[in-house]
C-alpha cells in the first residue's frame, strides 16, 4: 500500500527538496516547506499510533489540524503567484480574510479552545471531525484523523466556509483553470472513497470518514511538485 509511514517521510523530503530548490520564488518555495510538513505529520502520527501513545498522537493531531486550518490562505498564496493580473484581484483582502478564519478555526478544536464552547455532538457514528478525544486511528487505506471539535457553526458549517475560501476566490481570477483543476481532484478523491466503502451523499459533505478522506488528500500533495518545478510554463499558458 503507498500510505505508509515511509512514505509518508518520503513524500516530506520530496517536497522540502522541491520547495528549497524553488525557495527564490517564494510563494513557490513555501507550498513545498508547507505541505513538507504535513506529510512528516502524517509519519509521525503513523509512528505513534503503532506505540499506542495517545499524548504523541493528541500532540501531532493537533498540529495537523493547526495546519489545516491555515491551507486555504496557502493554498491562495500558491493561486495568486498564477495569476497572471493579481492587481486585477486584490489577493490581499483574501489573504486577511483567510489568516483571521485560520486563527479562528483553530480554537474549535478542544485543545486550543479559549472562548470555552460547547462540545459537538455527533449526528453521525462515524464522524471523525467530532471524536471523543484528538489523535489518530488506522482507517482502512491510512492513518486517519480524529479532532474533538466544538459545536458546529449555524447555519453554515464552519467546514463549508473553508471549502470556499479553498476554491471560490481563484475561480474569479485567470488562474482559474487551476482551481477548477485542485476542485475536481479532491471531489474525484472523496467521491472514489464513498464509492469504495458505499457512503452515500455528495462528496465533501457527508461525515463519515472525514479523517481518512482529509488524510488522503493531504498525502496527495506530493501532486504540488511538478506545479512548482514547472511554474513558468504553467504560468505562459496562463
Amino acid at each position: 500500500m503507498c500510505f505508509s509511514e515511509n512514505q509518508s517521510y518520503l513524500n516530506a523530503f520530496l517536497l522540502a527538496s522541491a520547495g528549497l530548490y524553488k525557495i527564490s520564488t517564494p510563494k513557490i518555495g513555501f507550498i513545498g516547506i508547507y505541505f513538507a510538513i504535513k506529510e512528516l505529520l502524517q509519519g509521525l502520527l503513523y509512528k505513534y499510533h503503532y506505540k499506542n501513545d495517545k499524548d504523541m498522537k493528541r500532540l501531532y493531531a493537533t498540529l495537523s489540524y493547526v495546519h489545516i486550518c491555515f491551507q486555504p490562505l496557502v493554498l491562495g498564496i500558491f493561486f495568486s503567484h498564477f495569476d497572471p493580473n493579481p492587481k486585477l484581484f486584490n489577493w490581499n483582502i483574501i489573504f486577511i480574510i483567510a489568516f483571521i478564519f485560520g486563527i479562528l478555526m483553530t480554537t474549535t478544536l478542544h485543545e486550543l479552545n479559549i472562548e470555552n464552547d460547547p462540545q459537538c455532538i455527533k449526528d453521525n457514528p462515524d464522524d471523525d471531525f467530532c471524536a471523543k478525544e484528538t489523535g489518530a486511528y488506522m482507517g482502512r487505506y491510512h492513518i486517519a484523523y480524529q479532532f474533538k471539535t466544538d459545536k458546529d457553526w449555524e447555519p453554515i458549517r464552519i467546514w463549508h466556509y473553508w471549502i470556499f475560501l479553498f476554491f471560490v476566490p481563484v475561480l474569479f481570477t485567470k488562474a482559474y483553470p487551476l482551481g477548477l483543476f485542485f476542485a475536481i481532484t479532491v471531489f474525484f478523491i472523496f467521491a472514489l472513497y464513498n464509492y469504495l466503502n458505499d457512503i452515500q451523499g455528495i462528496p465533501g459533505t457527508v461525515k463519515e470518514y472525514q479523517g481518512e478522506k482529509g488524510a488522503i488528500w493531504c498525502f496527495l500533495t506530493i501532486a504540488f511538485i511538478p506545479f512548482m518545478l514547472f511554474e513558468k510554463q504553467i504560468k505562459k499558458l496562463l
